[in-house]
């Protein structure tokens, strides 16, 4: 990878991706780390800072899909992960909470908000990755 790449870790979870990626690469990339649950978000800032990664680490708490608004989620209750309304199984919604987050595509995060423009990307987002890819396009 070159020096200065932008990397996105979309679906980071508590990401080990982003940690191992701003550990590699402290000094010559900036990592980007998306995660739309609030709690998780939360928990993954904190595992940056008490590793000393806040500064090439940015996580944004938004979804990323292939429309840009709001969207209703659902946590499952037994899992740390969140899946999108239009993504969700029937039988799953009895099981989860609901929260409302903001979602925004590929393209408009990078090129009309002004953010960095990725090249490296780690994708994995709960079966919703065609319709993240579909923003990108």
């Amino acid at each position: 990878m070159k020096s200065h790449s932008v990397i996105y870790d979309i679906g980071a979870n508590t990401s080990c991706f982003s940690l191992l990626a701003a550990q590699q690469y402290r000094q010559s990339s900036r990592v980007v780390a998306f995660e739309p649950v609030p709690v998780i978000v939360n928990d993954l800032r904190a595992m940056m800072v008490a590793n000393g990664f806040n500064d090439p680490v940015h996580t944004c708490w938004l979804a990323l899909f292939d429309s840009v608004g709001r969207t209703r989620m659902y946590t499952p209750a037994s899992a740390r992960s969140g899946i999108i309304q239009s993504e969700i199984r029937h039988e799953e919604i009895d099981e989860a909470t609901a929260i409302d987050v903001d979602m925004s595509t590929l393209d408009n995060f990078s090129f009309v908000d002004g953010n960095p423009v990725r090249e490296v990307v780690k994708l994995d987002v709960e079966g919703a990755e065609a319709s993240v890819l579909a923003g990108a396009m």
